[in-house]
């Protein structure tokens, strides 16, 4: 992935000055419009875009994610050990190691490597509170419906165009259920009390 650089920035705010569109800037630093309207929205404050804040807030950015956040053997190590000998949530793990400065990844993260780790046989799920199981289907795969009927095998009823009584099940609702026909009542009243 490919980052703006310091002259980009400034290149942009330049233009934005000039009032020139997105593209026309896109199509002069060699960036395509949407990383220009990214970088306009993200980084515009009550005064416009600025250079110089905007440079300050992209390296607070970088300083903020440059530690690793993959899955390695100490992040490896350090999830087991939590899971097993505390019986820790992925969430309780991932905030834990938040407060101490550990490195740590999503908690999201952590629950696929226990989905994989289940696949393989290993019994870390059974540390989890709910042993995965409110998952009712596979994350992330398409599962079609089983069995399922297609529109146009809708009965004619469910359409509103047969015949019968079911256009009329509110008038009679209406009129024979009184708990119905109150607000209908209080207002009919109300008005010819004010005459």
């Amino acid at each position: 992935m490919k980052h703006l650089t310091k002259e980009q920035r400034y290149a942009i705010s330049l233009y934005l000055k000039e009032k020139r569109s997105q593209k026309e800037i896109a199509e002069a630093i060699g960036v395509s419009k949407s990383t220009v309207c990214r970088e306009i929205k993200r980084n515009s404050g009550k005064r416009g875009y600025s250079f110089s804040r905007a440079q300050e807030w992209a390296d607070l950015r970088k300083e903020r994610l440059r530690q690793s956040r993959k899955m390695n053997g100490e992040v490896r190590h350090r999830i087991e050990k939590l899971m097993r000998e505390e019986d820790w949530s992925p969430e309780q793990i991932v905030g834990w190691c938040k407060a101490k400065g550990y490195r740590m990844v999503s908690k999201s993260s952590i629950y696929a490597y226990i989905r994989r780790d289940r696949e393989c046989g290993g019994d870390l799920y059974t540390h989890c509170r709910f042993k995965l199981k409110h998952r009712k289907r596979a994350v992330g795969k398409y599962m079609p419906i089983r069995n399922r009927a297609g529109i146009e095998e809708r009965p004619a009823e469910a359409d509103g165009s047969a015949s019968g009584t079911g256009r009329w099940t509110w008038w009679w609702t209406w009129w024979w259920e009184p708990a119905a026909r109150a607000p209908w009542s209080r207002w009919w009243r109300g008005r010819h009390r004010t005459r």
